[in-house]
């Protein structure tokens, strides 16, 4: 899988300027076990120095799993964000030596170094009210007992959605909460857009209702190679509550408009390091 486009300028600094971006996010893949930690370290003792000028808090990093929506191999072992106190900042860390250096890095040990620049979209505060209410409704009621009959379309296999083999591997891989789904998602232009915020809306309040929350959403802004729009990370305490959200009130009728507003989706388990 290739997130960024293998273009001679990848990042075009009105366009980021202009769209206020403040986040960039690191996967990587390394076919050495030593070298799957070398991001974090080289990012650690930039951190750490004194004349450090590059102002980030690496505020998520996550190891993936298993590939629940999508085909072929992990595209990733590891991942992590970064946000930056303003774009310029941003801009400075994309024409920095510590970034050159990790390419470069990437690229000599045959391993693959894919970066993705975002702009953070914080929740309306009404939302986060919604958001608190949802939460204490989902303690006192057990929604997850809930068995709802009309189908979703989580049931057809394979496309915008996880194959049967990828749903059964997940089950049985035990891996203990929380875990976190991060979801590469591309639209069908912007009516696709707004159709699949009539699904998000739905699906949050089923994910806040089994316990689990947003941990971050973010508009893509640099060009990719599969046209990404978005990246969204969930958090969910068990593979139970994941597997519950289909049977939360009016998920299944959502779905609708995860289909009609989808174009692709990718969609990656993985197990975070620290919390966001």
């Amino acid at each position: 899988m290739v997130f960024v486009k293998n273009e001679k300028k990848r990042f075009q600094v009105d366009n980021l300027k202009k769209e206020r971006a403040n986040v960039c996010g690191l996967f990587w893949k390394s076919y050495d076990q030593k070298n799957r930690f070398m991001v974090e370290k080289m990012l650690k003792e930039e951190i750490e120095k004194k004349s450090n000028r590059l102002l980030f808090d690496l505020f998520w990093k996550a190891d993936s799993k298993h590939l629940f929506i999508g085909e072929g191999d992990l595209p990733f072992d590891k991942a992590c964000l970064l946000r930056f106190t303003d774009t310029n900042d941003l801009i400075n860390f994309l024409e920095s030596p510590i970034l050159n250096k990790l390419q470069e890095f990437f690229k000599n040990n045959g391993d693959k170094l894919e970066i993705m620049v975002l702009k953070e979209r914080p929740l309306p505060k009404v939302l986060k009210l919604l958001i608190v209410i949802f939460k204490a409704l989902g303690k006192l009621i057990p929604f997850s007992k809930f068995k709802g009959q009309k189908k979703n379309d989580f049931e057809n296999f394979g496309g915008i959605n996880p194959r049967l083999d990828q749903i059964n591997s997940f089950k049985d891989s035990k891996l203990e909460g929380p875990y976190h789904m991060i979801n590469f998602l591309s639209f069908k232009g912007k009516q696709g857009f707004k159709d699949y915020q009539k699904y998000g809306l739905v699906a949050l309040r089923g994910v806040i209702f089994l316990g689990g929350r947003l941990a971050f959403i973010g508009q893509v802004i640099n060009d990719t190679e599969d046209e990404w729009n978005q990246l969204a990370i969930m958090e969910y305490p068990t593979i139970d509550s994941f597997m519950n959200l289909v049977h939360m009130p009016g998920y299944a009728k959502a779905t609708f408009w995860r289909a009609k507003g989808l174009l692709k989706t990718l969609l990656v388990i993985s197990k975070p390091s620290n919390k966001s």
